[in-house]
């Protein structure tokens, strides 16, 4: 079977971790002073994940990847998350950057605690929108996840394909585990989409 390359096998679980961890300091990060580092962090990880992702799809235009398992309705389904996916990692950190640009209270932006973040030359006024978007922007993320782990999980479990070999970093030896986790993680992101749809905040 042939693998996705090395840069970007690493690409992908770099992204993972820090989306998996930013979705989670998003939602569960106390407000005010006593959320001040926890959300310095989020804003961090925020530019590393829009780098990375940047560097992901240029990885992705200049480097072959392998045939695609399937072809037909699965295939422009899986072509269509991953499009909502690449969105979704550039705009939502962009919103968060205007979020934080055009916040009532000047508050500066140091990248992991070393180096400053220019604010965007946004109007004040602008600041109740970047808001609004950055919110729906990481609920379509939570959806984009269960959709994208649903998807890999159904192409592992068909006979013959074992879609995770490709992109695990062990292959064989790591897909088990890969696919261990993906189970609990598409739960969980499927539990944040229904409390969303129902209004009821994530724990």
């Amino acid at each position: 079977m042939t693998r996705y390359s090395k840069g970007a096998i690493l690409l992908h679980w770099l992204i993972a971790f820090c989306l998996a961890f930013e979705l989670a300091l998003g939602f569960a990060a106390p407000e005010g002073a006593r959320g001040f580092a926890l959300l310095q962090l989020h804003k961090s990880l925020g530019i590393t994940i829009l780098a990375l992702s940047l560097l992901r799809l240029l990885w992705r235009l200049t480097h072959a990847r392998p045939a695609a398992p399937q072809g037909g309705l699965s295939h422009r389904l899986a072509q269509a998350v991953h499009a909502g996916f690449y969105l979704f990692m550039v705009l939502a950190p962009l919103t968060g950057w205007a979020l934080a640009s055009t916040a009532p209270v000047a508050v500066p932006t140091i990248l992991f605690g070393l180096l400053p973040l220019p604010h965007l030359p946004l109007p004040h006024g602008f600041h109740p929108a970047a808001e609004e978007a950055h919110e729906l922007l990481a609920w379509l993320g939570i959806a984009l996840l269960v959709l994208h782990l649903a998807g890999a999980l159904r192409h592992e479990l068909l006979p013959g394909e074992g879609v995770l070999r490709r992109m695990a970093p062990g292959g064989r030896r790591a897909a088990g585990l890969v696919l261990g986790l993906a189970v609990p993680a598409c739960g969980l992101g499927a539990f944040g989409l229904l409390s969303a749809m129902t209004g009821d905040p994530p724990p």
